[in-house]
This record gives C-alpha cells, structure tokens and sequence, in this order.
C-alpha cells in the first residue's frame, strides 16, 4: 500500500507542483479506518495521510484536549470523486475531507488530481485551494443553518463533457460581544491549463448588525445559469435597507439597489460583461440561492 508523497522530476513535471504516488482506494480505506477520537500517536496518522495528499494537518481547532491526552475528533465525511475534463472521457479526482470537533469547528481538506498517462497511481496534484477550516463561532446568526460550513457539488458549466466545481459556504459570526452577522457565497471552480482556478465568487447573503439591533443593511443575490455553452452566470444583486429603532437607513449609507451582472466565459476564465451587453438569460436557466 503506497501512500507517501513521491516525486519523479526526472520523468515528468505537473503545473501545481511535485507528482504524488498514492493508491487511492487504499487511502480511502486507511482514512475511514483511524479511530473517531485517538490518543496523540494514533492521531498523527490522519496528517500523514493527508500529506500524502500534499493537503495541510486539520486544524488545532479539531481538537479536544484532556489532561494527559490529546483526543480528535475524526472524519465525519469522506469523498473520492471522478471529474469529467472533457478530454475524451477522463476524469480528474476530487478527494474531500471533512474533520469536525467536538465544539463544531470543522477542518475540511480538498485537493484535485490528474491521473498521470501510463503510470498507475501516481497523479498531479492540481490544487488544494477548496481546503478550508473554521471555527466554532464562525456561524450564521440571523437565519437557522444545519448543514455544513462549505458544501461541494458538481455540475457542467464550460462543457457538457466537462464538470465544474461548485463551493457553497455558510458563515458568518455569532459568538461572544455584540457583533453579529451571516455570509453565504457560491463560488464556481474548474481545472484550466493544469491547474485549479476559481471562475466567479458570489456573495449570496450578507447582513452584519450589532446585537441587539437589527441590520440596517441586507445583500442577497441570486444566480441563474444560460443553457448554452459556456454557460452565462447572470447575477441579480439586491440591497435591502429595513427600517429599524435607530438613525436612518440613508444615515448610515444604506441604499435600496438592484443590479444584474453577467459573467461570461472566454482565455479560461470568466469576466463581466458591460452592462450595455446584458442581454436577458436564455431557457433551462438554474437559479441557486442561500
């Protein structure tokens, strides 16, 4: 069972950095096999196997601490995935982690690999920017949220033969003083000359306010996405300002607002359009929403 990190300069080289040698199913069945809550020893194991990922060690967040021991809490989702890159029929692995600690904060390891032509089990890594760690505090605390901090999905948005990777986060804070807030975003992720590239972030809601008066300004967005190829990302952005016991909304520079943006996919990546340009979303259009 091969699971360190190996690199082979002298017979290849990938764009995101040294070529690793693993067996996926084998590290797959060793991550699922380590303990949900372990002495120090034991709990060094899930680092490794992560290095041999080339991903970071969960967070010190992800850990309990008792006098005398060290317990983590361990897995509690685990994912290996094929990703279509539309080059005739392969496919790119998505390998996804999550690692939640007994007072909710949560260590969530990601990272993409390219199969190397010829050579079994031994891959690109084409990055681990989906990685992502947060605290137990970092929750939304105007609307209920019982799902995870940052979601992972799939779906087809340059190519029908070529999957895209969509990142849902749900945060905000919600822990000691005064200071409250949620923000929700989706952001849109895909492989471009080698490497993983992140196309469009949208900040889906947003709202800060100090307890225990209301914000005096809301941020919401939807997205709609074209059928044809590559998909158009329309975004209609809304500012909301509730009337609340206190100064003004135009007090405090709040101003009722909506706009429509599109994004348009051209060189490996998606910029707006100018306004002037927008033209409304043609059928099959998918909305998504906090």
């Amino acid at each position: 069972m091969m699971l360190a990190a190996c690199g082979h300069p002298s017979v290849l080289s990938c764009p995101s950095g040294e070529p690793l040698e693993v067996d996926l199913d084998a590290w797959r069945e060793a991550m699922h096999g380590t303990a949900f809550s372990a002495p120090p020893g034991a709990a060094t194991t899930q680092d490794r196997l992560l290095a041999a990922l080339d991903l970071a060690p969960v967070s010190d967040g992800v850990r309990e601490e008792v006098p005398g021991k060290v317990f983590r809490n361990s897995l509690s989702q685990l994912e290996v995935g094929g990703l279509r890159n539309g080059a005739g029929g392969e496919l790119d692995w998505l390998v996804a982690a999550r690692f939640r600690g007994p007072s909710g904060a949560e260590s969530f390891r990601a990272q993409v690999l390219r199969p190397v032509a010829g050579r079994e089990n031994l891959y690109c890594p084409l990055g681990d920017d989906l990685s992502h760690d947060k605290e137990s505090f970092e929750e939304p605390c105007l609307q209920d949220h019982d799902g995870p901090a940052r979601r992972l999905t799939v779906e087809a948005l340059v190519a029908p033969s070529r999957d895209a990777i969509v990142v849902r986060d749900a945060g905000g804070w919600c822990g000691p003083g005064t200071n409250r807030g949620d923000r929700f975003a989706t952001s849109y992720w895909g492989i471009e000359q080698g490497r993983l590239v992140r196309y469009l972030e949208v900040v889906t809601h947003e709202a800060r306010y100090g307890s225990p008066a209301p914000p005096s300004e809301i941020r919401r967005a939807e997205i709609a996405l074209s059928a044809s190829w590559p998909r158009i990302i329309t975004v209609t952005e809304t500012v909301e300002c509730p009337p609340y016991d206190g100064p003004s909304s135009s007090e405090n520079g709040c101003r009722p607002a909506v706009r429509i943006t599109q994004y348009r996919y051209t060189d490996g990546r998606y910029a707006a359009v100018p306004e002037a340009a927008v033209a409304p979303a043609d059928q099959g259009a998918e909305e998504t929403t906090p």
